[in-house]
């Protein structure tokens, strides 16, 4: 009799160990958790083109909008009104990559940064240096 509860002790002990072992290699892709911290509306606090701050100068309003359409890729919607008062919008497809630290905009890579709140984005852009820190709204 003992021999069987030994023997049932270690199929339940297998079981045990073998459940550990499953979620403890479980693994969260970079890519996805970065997409996953994009998602929403972000408001734009700074922008540097080349060098040159162009909110108040150039643009009064700027927004950017994350929207999921795959676990490392969506829709993104850039959203501004310039100083005089004329709105534009930029739409595009984004993917994350190089282990959630860019973001490919159509052929442009980003780097991105998180810090509580807030977004930085910095890269080329069309041949330009970009430099964007934006606010979750």
């Amino acid at each position: 009799m003992k021999t069987f509860f030994t023997q049932k002790g270690r199929i339940f002990i297998g079981i045990l160990l073998l459940g550990i072992l499953f979620t403890a290699c479980e693994k969260t892709d970079p890519n996805a958790e970065t997409n996953n911290l994009l998602q929403g509306d972000w408001e734009v606090e700074s922008w540097t083109l080349d060098g040159v701050e162009q909110m108040g100068s150039n643009v009064n309003t700027f927004d950017i909008e994350f929207k999921a359409e795959t676990d490392i890729g969506g829709e993104t919607e850039w959203s501004f009104i310039d100083v005089l008062g004329q709105a534009g919008k930029i739409e595009a497809d984004y993917t994350v990559e190089n282990e959630g630290k860019e973001i490919d905009v159509e052929g442009d890579d980003l780097t991105v940064t998180f810090s509580g709140n807030v977004l930085k984005l910095s890269g080329n852009l069309d041949g330009n240096r970009w430099e964007i820190e934006a606010e979750k709204d």
